[in-house]
């Protein structure tokens, strides 16, 4: 009796380094075996997770059997590693691999016969399967290299019951509120499994901009910081040096402002804390018309984009698209890394970084009239050929959000990172990995984010730390002052100012300054819309002319988020001894200059007079 002698090639949960046999496996997969797997993970309270496989290899000839068995897996930390049957112990070795591990089995019997199963269990404990990440859990499964290989796969994650509720799940699938959370094969697929437990993540993000003005004058130049969206809030914590003035732009990115004398350059450092969520929670303003326009890099009007928008009927088939039509270049970051744009990257489909992914879903989003803008940031990533940046200036990277009409909210989805997981759900939900530092809807080029305002492109501006919620701290504070005349004279408008400040660090919104006096009108009020910290505003003030024979102190009364400033101002056809005493400056300085003048001319008439009485007699034969 003869035997065909095969080593199955079993890749369980790995994306990258497969090895060339298992081209062979399949086809005699396929043709001798059937083989299914069940696999269980078993986290502890402390992270550490517990990894059982148990595989049946079924016979469907003869005379084949299974003399070894191979798993290659995507973790380095790989320990306590056991092997066994319904027999016994398993002899088992151990490889480094591409990153990873390489367990091979040797199987000490032989079995043989139609429908005969060789059954087994690998186990194994790893601390790369759930990480603890300041106030959330993540579990990360990586997918199967080759899910056709298996007739029937299933995936178990248990996790503590103090992990609570999950709130992000991937694939995107709905759970009863357990410990227990099981996968199919399909589901899992080539992207794997990817489950967060807690509602929010806290970051510090320590960032450096480098200002620099070349020129013989000073000018006024301005840095973007990265601002509330619906995913994330944010307090800063400290600026330095501060601002001239921070302003809310029309996409809701906040721009600090300062001014650089002639040829200076000025570090500018800040720290701010960020609240983040995986789920849209937090209020925004709504899209803009220029939200769905032509722009650059944005080419909606293009006729092969119009006729692309034409097939697809929603967000989700645009992210579809996007994730199916383009290809990741890692290749291209090394490179002049040169922006292509939507119609570029239509030509160059196989060469896209994560601007390209971006650019084509807002060309197309707003080729169907979905309201649709570019988010450049941070993105937190344990493995970059998975989930790469692409802005290269420090670690940046780019990501779309559409509005949602129906929830009134801007949805941020991350066709890139689709695309290099294999398919893993970044459009029903996104994760905790991603800070947003700017919004470009009105421009596809401004403005610039934190990591971007170099001297020197080697130098590192960004630091990114998990945690930071103990200083994540509300501070209502504001001021205002006024400038009004101390004196005014009859018959005239009176014209002032009103500055208010925002002193703490959260944003003020809604607030109302009022100006009351027995000048006209007697009530002025004014709708302060939006002020983030650090931001100041002022407002011009103006009082209607008083009669001509008024002669009185008026007092004027600010009032401002709860602050109160009173100022009195004289009004009178002379007010004030200041006006006799400035009037009488101007007559008598104009009596002198007058003086002085007629002095200087007689002296110069009577010096050309010389001058014509020298040149006749010169010319006296």
């Amino acid at each position: 009796m003869r035997f065909k002698l095969f080593t199955i090639l079993g890749f369980v949960f790995l994306f990258l380094g497969f090895t060339p046999s298992l081209l062979n496996f399949r086809v005699f997969a396929d043709e001798d075996f059937d083989i299914s797997t069940v696999a269980k993970y078993t986290v502890a309270a402390n992270g550490e997770t517990t990894v059982a496989q148990t595989v049946s290899v079924k016979n469907k000839k003869e005379f084949v059997y299974t003399p070894s068995y191979t798993i290659s897996v995507g973790f380095s930390d790989v320990r306590n590693l056991a092997s066994f049957n319904s027999d016994g112990p398993i002899e088992n070795s151990i490889k480094d691999e591409n990153g990873g591990k390489k367990i091979e089995l040797t199987f000490p019997k032989r079995v043989v016969g139609i429908g005969s199963v060789n059954q087994f269990t690998v186990s194994f404990v790893t601390s790369q399967v759930t990480q603890g990440k300041g106030s959330v859990w993540e579990v990360s499964i990586p997918g199967l290299s080759e899910p056709e290989t298996f007739d029937a796969y299933s995936a178990q994650v248990i996790v503590p019951s103090a992990f609570g509720p999950p709130n992000i799940i991937k694939p995107y699938k709905k759970f009863s509120y357990g410990q227990t959370y099981s996968f199919t094969r399909d589901e899992i697929g080539k992207s794997g499994i990817f489950i967060i437990f807690g509602d929010t993540q806290f970051y510090t993000l320590d960032l450096v901009y480098h200002l620099s003005n070349n020129e013989l004058l000073p000018i006024k130049t301005e840095i973007a910081l990265p601002p509330p969206t619906s995913y994330q809030d944010v307090r800063i914590k400290s600026i330095d040096p501060k601002p001239q003035d921070v302003y809310q732009d029309d996409d809701g990115n906040w721009l600090a402002v300062y001014t650089l004398p002639a040829r200076k350059n000025l570090d500018v450092r800040v720290k701010e804390i960020v609240k983040l969520s995986a789920i849209p929670v937090f209020t925004t303003g709504g899209p803009k018309s220029y939200d769905t326009a032509e722009n650059k890099y944005w080419e909606k009007n293009l006729g092969e984009i119009q006729s692309i928008a034409k097939t697809l009927n929603s967000p989700q088939d645009i992210y579809n698209y996007v994730v199916g039509r383009l290809t990741y270049n890692f290749e291209k970051v090394s490179l002049d890394n040169k922006r292509l744009g939507a119609a570029g990257v239509l030509n160059r489909p196989d060469f896209a970084v994560c601007l390209e992914f971006t650019d084509l879903f807002v060309a197309l989003a707003r080729a169907k009239g979905i309201p649709a803008r570019a988010v450049e940031g941070y993105a937190l990533t344990e493995n970059s050929k998975l989930r790469p940046l692409s802005l290269v200036s420090d670690i940046l990277h780019s990501w779309p959000e559409y509005y949602d009409a129906e929830s009134k909210q801007w949805i941020m989805v991350d066709p890139t990172w689709g695309n290099t997981t294999h398919g893993m759900d970044y459009f029903n939900t996104l994760d905790f990995d991603h800070i947003a530092f700017v919004v470009k809807g009105k421009s596809s080029t401004y403005p610039v984010p934190a990591g971007g305002y170099k001297i020197d492109d080697k130098s590192r501006d960004l630091s990114v730390s998990v945690g930071g919620e103990e200083n994540f701290i509300d501070t209502y504070q504001s001021s205002v002052s006024a400038n009004f005349p101390q004196s005014a004279m009859t018959g005239l408008p009176i014209i002032g100012s009103v500055t208010v400040t925002n002193l703490g660090t959260v944003p003020m919104s809604g607030k109302t300054l009022e100006i009351s006096s027995e000048l006209k009108p007697e009530i002025q009020s004014f709708s302060v819309e939006t002020l983030p910290p650090y931001a100041r505003r002022t407002i011009p003030v103006e009082f209607n002319e008083t009669p001509l024979l008024t002669s009185k102190n008026f007092k004027v009364k600010i009032s401002f988020d709860g602050n109160s400033v009173f100022k009195t101002i004289k009004v009178g056809i002379l007010p004030s001894y200041t006006f006799v005493i400035l009037g009488g400056i101007l007559i008598v300085g104009s009596i002198i200059v007058a003086k002085i003048t007629y002095k200087t001319w007689s002296i110069y008439i009577q010096r050309r007079k010389g001058e014509s009485a020298l040149r006749r007699e010169g010319k006296r034969p």
